[in-house]
């Protein structure tokens, strides 16, 4: 039987059942046996796992690939999250989980440099025909800058807004892992416009 157990710190600094220490380090997790011998599960690193599956991995395998696209700066965070929660218990499964993350970054860059190369090559209204493609790896920007142009669009001689940038600087360092639709109403609130 597994039972989901969330216990609290002590003034020491350590939780009772699952020990951590006061900065979030677990001593002790997945599979560890808790009071009478019942498995403890982390409940936080469940939740993180369980956001990575219904923000990314669903909608990759759904082919609802808009909505990997937009939140693809969120990768690198992740896998720097990841890195707090492995312990000895759980070393093999967060491996597994880094790899899955590194598979849907190379599936939307990849994706994302077939669509650029079809469209420029083809225009966006081209006829089907017998075609070569050549694929290459998409160059993904830092964070605020994919997330501007994806709010913004991307148009060519046209430089960043210095201030939108920061904005966003802002929102994710407020909000590590925010997805891509909630900056958008962050910004939205601040009525932002471009320089045409």
């Amino acid at each position: 039987m597994v039972r989901i157990i969330k216990s609290s710190l002590n003034l020491i600094g350590k939780r009772a059942i699952i020990p951590q220490t006061l900065l979030g380090v677990n001593t002790k997790t997945v599979g560890a046996k808790g009071i009478c011998g019942v498995a403890i599960v982390d409940i936080d690193y469940l939740k993180f796992k369980m956001s990575i599956i219904n923000n990314f991995l669903e909608p990759l395998v759904n082919a609802d690939l808009d909505t990997v696209l937009k939140n693809q700066y969120n990768f690198d965070y992740i896998t720097s999250r990841l890195v707090l929660f492995e312990n000895s218990t759980n070393r093999d499964e967060i491996t597994l989980m880094k790899k899955v993350v590194n598979l849907m970054k190379q599936a939307a860059s990849i994706r994302v440099s077939y669509s650029n190369m079809y469209e420029r090559i083809y225009g966006t209204k081209a006829v089907s025909m017998n075609r070569l493609i050549f694929e290459t790896s998409r160059i993904i920007l830092k964070a605020p800058f994919e997330i501007y142009d994806n709010l913004f669009g991307v148009k060519e001689g046209q430089e960043y807004n210095k201030t939108i940038i920061y904005a966003i600087e802002n929102i994710l360092e407020e909000n590590p892992g925010i997805m891509f639709n909630d900056i958008k109403e962050k910004i939205d609130l601040l009525n932002f416009v471009l320089d045409e």
